[in-house]
């Protein structure tokens, strides 16, 4: 599985991302080679697939024989690198590299047989934390509630919008590339993809059915000879401007599923909300008022529209703080003229 992972495709017939473009994207590298992708979601915090932080293996013949049980084997992360903030991943323009500390998986995180993997999120952590500038920021759920996302999540799939994917690596089945390279697909309702996989696992569509509704997956059609390939594992998926989830299957030609983004909100929350709360790591203060919403933000319009709000809400707390003021005074005046009468 691991040398599968190292040796994998990425971004197909793409096209290549400028600068700025996906500030939260982060290439994953053991050895040099890119094998994988996340994002961001905290200085410290990577989100990705479940598939680039370990493997499946069966335990012992006697104890996977009593209860068919496979046995998680998170990787070695000796020589695990996460590089971001620039489009080249060996770039010293502005880019940085972090090593990798511990990882993650979803609690829930299995493989099946039809080149599905439920609940397939995990969390990569990194020795030292990301400094955050114009090309890399974090990631930051907009709401504490997964009803919410659910419900944001099932409305988007039912217009089928045009979303983005992206990843480093191959521009061709032959052809590397160490650029960021991303390409768009077409968000479809589950039961195209589920037809779709049922060809090839005829008599299980039952069971493709259930893997694929119950745990949490999106799928959407590729657009033209452009596609997402393996390498681009973990990359995030984003639809009109905003994260919804990340590339978690792509052996099948004409479709490739994605992992909602509401299926990893306790994953989330158990790793980075606790390192937040625990004061683990710096978070930057807008992200505490603001809870930021997932998105690409466009260079230019993102840090002013962060700017304004930011601004906006001193301008509320100064306005709270000059009417204390003016009626402490107001008191004291009253005192004053008071004690003149008297």
């Amino acid at each position: 599985m691991a040398l599968c992972l190292a040796s994998g495709s990425a971004i197909i017939d793409g096209r290549d991302a400028v600068t700025g473009n996906f500030p939260n994207s982060v290439a994953i590298l053991r050895l040099g080679e890119v094998f994988g992708g996340g994002s961001l979601v905290s200085p410290i915090h990577v989100i990705t697939s479940c598939q680039i932080v370990g493997h499946f293996d069966p335990p012992k013949p006697e104890r996977y024989l009593k209860n068919r049980s496979k046995e998680f084997l998170p990787y070695d992360l000796t020589n695990v690198t996460l590089a971001a903030g620039s489009r080249w991943i060996y770039s010293v323009e502005g880019g940085q590299s972090r090593k990798a500390s511990d990882s993650y998986p979803h609690p829930d995180c299995v493989d099946t047989q039809f080149y599905m993997w439920k609940n397939d999120v995990g969390v990569i952590e990194t020795s030292k934390q990301f400094d955050f500038g114009p090309n890399l920021n974090g990631l930051y759920y907009w709401t504490n509630s997964r009803r919410i996302l659910k419900q944001a999540i099932d409305s988007l799939v039912l217009s089928k919008p045009i979303c983005t994917v992206m990843g480093w690596g191959r521009t061709s089945i032959a052809n590397y590339s160490e650029w960021l390279i991303y390409t768009n697909v077409r968000l479809v309702p589950p039961f195209a993809c589920v037809d779709r996989i049922c060809q090839q696992f005829e008599g299980n569509c039952d069971l493709v059915e259930d893997a694929f509704t119950k745990s949490g997956k999106l799928c959407a059609l590729n657009l033209g000879s452009s596609k997402p390939g393996k390498g681009d594992l973990g990359n995030g998926l984003f639809c009109d401007g905003y994260y919804y989830g990340l590339t978690s299957e792509i052996h099948y030609p004409e479709i490739s599923i994605y992992d909602r983004m509401d299926f990893s909100f306790d994953l989330y929350r158990t790793v980075v909300r606790e390192a937040r709360e625990n004061k683990e790591v710096y978070f930057p203060r807008f992200s505490k008022i603001l809870q930021v919403k997932l998105a690409v933000p466009d260079k230019n319009t993102a840090s002013s529209h962060l700017c304004v709000q930011e601004h906006y809400i001193w301008l509320i707390l100064l306005h709270i703080c000059l009417l204390t003021i003016t009626k402490s005074m107001m008191r004291y005046s009253d005192f004053i003229t008071y004690s003149e009468i008297t």
